[in-house]
């Protein structure tokens, strides 16, 4: 029944990003579909008797979804069951498995078969972050701030996003750190580490909310411990499970978000080239669909592959 609600509410979000631009009511419905699919009932209760009461501990006697999720997400960073289906090969216990970020997950299904073969030591990541993201009422506020500006009555006034949202960028998506750095960002460092096993990998990042309604794209720049060329990273990448290439070098020769990556499970790779400025550096632009790859169907992904092989 998860699984199937969970793939109903993908598809309703998918018919959406290829709505027309000016669809904005069509967006919000289907975020609202999204959410009445997937949310738990009012009391939690499902989801409470599925965790460990070691987890638990310390929880509010009615916990809120996000509860829920932030504590569990923690508990993976702590314990290393965060994880993509990628690079699930590593669990070996029956401990909790919690999902990744979504701008995580793109990256490193996409950079899993790179570290594999040459050693990623360091990443420079800028994230491009659709406003579905921050959820249903960051789509409503995009959709509202458009209509408003369109129409001549701005300006108007953040509520969700950081910064208003329509006709510009933000480069701030969650809390700042004491380090300058915001949680989005400080997540993708956590979890990178984590899911790679990697306590010395490097990573730099700096996320950023656009104007989109769906779809996370990423411009994604490697240090290896030996040189990747071009056409080893395209070998690697043709071969890899979950990873679509589209690379050819003239107008359109290269994978969007809300056109490539929609109704598609798939992370999808492009403008592979060398570094000019790094011996062993190797640039990537990786998008995909942050409600589908992105959050539902990498759970669902990770739940199929723990019944058939671990549990």
């Amino acid at each position: 029944m998860a699984r199937s609600a969970a793939r109903c509410a993908a598809a309703a979000v998918e018919r959406s990003a290829r709505s027309p631009a000016g669809s904005a009511a069509s967006a919000v419905a289907a975020s609202d579909a999204f959410l009445d699919a997937t949310l738990p009932p009012a009391n939690n209760q499902g989801y409470l008797d599925a965790i460990p009461e070691s987890v638990v501990v310390g929880w509010p006697a009615d916990p809120t979804f996000e509860q829920i999720l932030g504590s569990t997400m923690d508990q993976g960073l702590k314990t290393g069951d965060l994880t993509i289906p990628e690079a699930i090969a590593q669990f070996k216990q029956r401990r909790i498995i919690a999902n990744p970020n979504c701008s995580t997950i793109q990256m490193l299904v996409a950079l899993k078969p790179l570290h594999d073969a040459a050693k990623i030591e360091r990443i420079n990541v800028a994230t491009y972050q659709s406003v579905s993201g921050a959820g249903k009422e960051a789509v409503e506020e995009l959709a509202a701030q458009s209509v408003a500006l369109m129409s001549g009555k701005g300006p108007v006034k953040p509520k969700v996003v950081a910064a208003q949202i329509a006709f510009n960028v933000v480069p701030q998506i969650d809390k700042f750190q004491d380090n300058g750095y915001t949680k989005e960002e400080m997540k993708m460092f956590w979890e990178t580490r984590k899911i790679f096993n990697d306590p010395e990998i490097r990573v730099n990042a700096t996320a950023v909310r656009v104007p989109v309604f769906f779809g996370h794209s990423e411009v994604v720049s490697i240090e290896t411990a030996r040189k990747l060329t071009v056409a080893e990273a395209h070998k690697l990448l043709d071969k890899a499970p979950g990873v679509k290439v589209i690379d050819t070098r003239k107008p359109g020769g290269y994978p969007t978000a809300a056109v490539e990556a929609a109704n598609d499970d798939r992370v999808f790779v492009g403008r592979i080239r060398e570094d000019i400025s790094h011996e062993r550096g190797l640039n990537l632009w990786i998008v995909s669909d942050n409600i589908r790859k992105g959050a539902a169907t990498n759970s669902v992904q990770i739940a199929e592959i723990l019944t058939r092989d671990y549990l």
